[in-house]
């Protein structure tokens, strides 16, 4: 009678232990790699210099999604957004978004829509200068200011929107 070589209990449990920690490991990677990897972020926050809480839109990632949060949607932007950025100013209860778009239309109308726009949304205007391209607002705490310049064949509008929280 032949004896066979036995494993002992301790190997064979350590081995089963190790084998179950990495399948846990290897499942829960998959896991949170594909929800973080499926779900293209939208927003990017980082901090910049003086504190500032900076959250840019990525433009790319989700096209029907380009306003920063917070962002009021009733503010008139041209459809080609190229810029779209939110920075909160925590320790001077600020916020201040940035939006910047390409327009193909007239500098007449994009200035008559925003003149419609800051009256119509009770905005009392401080700068009207239809020269230099700057319209600027207020109304109550909320600031915006409209720049609109030429680019090439074509129009950069700029706007700036500021709450105090």
């Amino acid at each position: 009678m032949e004896i066979q070589p036995t494993t002992p209990p301790q190997k064979n449990k350590l081995t089963a232990f190790i084998i179950v920690v990495v399948v846990i490991l290897a499942v829960g990677g998959y896991i949170w790699y594909s929800v973080t990897a499926s779900d293209e972020e939208e927003e990017y926050t980082r901090y910049a210099l003086g504190g500032a809480k900076v959250t840019e839109v990525d433009l790319a990632s989700n096209p029907a999604s380009k306003f920063p949060p917070g962002f009021p949607e009733e503010i008139p932007v041209e459809d080609t957004i190229i810029e779209s950025v939110r920075k909160v100013y925590e320790e001077f209860g600020i916020t201040r978004y940035t939006m910047g778009s390409i327009s193909e239309r007239s500098f007449e109308a994009i200035w008559k829509d925003y003149t419609e726009f800051f009256e119509s949304a009770g905005y009392v205007v401080k700068t009207n200068d239809r020269e230099m391209g700057v319209m600027e607002g207020s109304r109550g705490e909320k600031e915006l200011t409209v720049y609109i310049a030429p680019r090439d064949s074509s129009l950069f509008v700029t706007i700036y929107y500021v709450e105090r929280n």
